[in-house]
């Protein structure tokens, strides 16, 4: 028995019963109390609610000590959408269900929920996130004798994404494109945000989260630190001068003092959506014809046929090239080659608006060797169905480049 006063109250816990409680497992219980009485917390009520929580075999419980383990370990962005994720999708259908009564119809449903509405890829990440759920606990004995309904060929085939599909234009369209991009009746800040992507084929998740203090506007580089990329590498983008000529013109704007893309004409002021190009592009006609990430396939073939070093493009696309060693290596060594690459491009890009096609014509490969550019884009991490596309589009543009002849 231990007493111990909380709040000007005498009060009472017991310890446990001797022999089956030793002296040196009663003095670091009571070493316990005393930690919880030094942070204001009643013992007593503490062992209550221990107990509760322990019986208390809801997955919303289960869920919430799993999400404290994730945020330990995954991006913040990452994390808060999860949460959003759990509370928006599963907490309404299985939150409050024991998790010992959660059957594989029930995981099933919310899937196909999501699934049916187009939202596959949610889908797939509910499945994933269950599935985590349910080995977490086992794994670290939350629960006795706990079976993970998901059976692992099941989650498997639930979790099997479609083949990710960005379109774009051939390079003939990109005229057409930039012109529909000046006139169309989106904001600023989008239309410029255009424009950097077409220079910089940066990600847009990138571009979006492009704060001021990674600009370095003597050295004409963009340093994006490791949280903000894909790869969780940090990555160094040389700028050409149209794109420090842009954000010169945002910063005039004086929307945010540490966002780039910061927009105030949403709702909620916050940086540009994820839809933001999206929904621009659709406007603009273009739906199923051209992403935000549509730019990189676009640049990243463009500069191979006109035989700018693979590896250099790779850099610029921040493909994870070997380990840390190699990798620093590179960046360090083909910065000057991609500074050199980025300008001329930027130049190209803007020839091109005006319809002049000159000088990507001359630098364009004149025999074009189809295997050596299924090599380069399986080096380029494309799959299958993405290099299928690239050749059916390459040969548009083939047409396309010889009706402006």
């Amino acid at each position: 028995l231990s007493v111990y006063r909380h709040q000007g109250k005498q009060k009472e816990i017991t310890l446990g019963k001797y022999p089956a409680l030793t002296l040196a497992q009663a003095r670091l219980k009571n070493q316990k109390i005393k930690s919880l009485l030094e942070q204001g917390i009643d013992p007593k009520e503490h062992a209550k609610e221990a107990k509760i929580q322990k019986n208390d075999t809801r997955f919303d419980v289960f869920t919430h000590q799993w999400l404290a383990h994730q945020q330990q370990r995954i991006k913040a962005s990452t994390f808060k959408r999860d949460k959003a994720g759990y509370q928006n999708h599963i907490y309404p259908m299985i939150g409050e269900k024991d998790i010992y009564q959660i059957r594989l119809a029930d995981i099933i449903a919310i899937h196909d929920r999501l699934a049916v509405i187009g939202k596959t890829s949610t889908a797939h990440r509910i499945v994933t996130w269950i599935n985590a759920i349910y080995d977490y606990a086992i794994e670290k004995g939350l629960a006795e004798n706990l079976a993970n309904p998901i059976p692992k060929s099941i989650h498997k085939n639930l979790v099997e994404h479609k083949a990710t599909h960005y379109p774009r234009i051939p390079i003939s369209q990109l005229p057409r494109l930039l012109a529909d991009i000046d006139n169309c009746n989106s904001e600023p800040l989008t239309k410029y945000g255009f424009y950097v992507l077409c220079y910089t084929f940066v990600r847009t998740s990138e571009l979006r989260g492009m704060r001021w203090q990674e600009i370095d506007f003597e050295t004409c580089l963009w340093h994006i630190p490791k949280e903000r990329m894909k790869n969780g590498l940090p990555h160094v983008v040389p700028l050409a001068p149209q794109v420090i000529r842009i954000l010169k013109e945002i910063q005039k704007m004086q929307l945010h003092n540490e966002y780039v893309f910061f927009s105030n004409r949403s709702r909620r002021a916050d940086i540009l959506s994820n839809n933001a190009f999206t929904v621009a592009l659709k406007r603009m006609g273009y739906q199923g014809r051209m992403t935000g990430h549509g730019f990189r396939g676009l640049a990243s073939t463009a500069l191979y046929e006109m035989q700018y070093s693979p590896q250099a493009i790779e850099l610029q696309l921040s493909h994870v090239q070997g380990n840390k060693t190699v990798r620093a290596y590179n960046e360090a060594n083909l910065l000057p080659t991609r500074q050199k690459m980025m300008n001329q491009w930027a130049d190209i890009v803007d020839e091109i608006k005006q319809g002049n096609f000159s000088t990507y014509k001359n630098k364009r490969l004149t025999d074009h060797n189809e295997q050596a550019f299924i090599s380069f884009l399986k080096a380029m991490r494309y799959k299958e169905h993405e290099i299928t596309d690239e050749l059916a589009i390459h040969k548009v543009e083939v047409m396309e480049l010889k009706a402006l002849q």
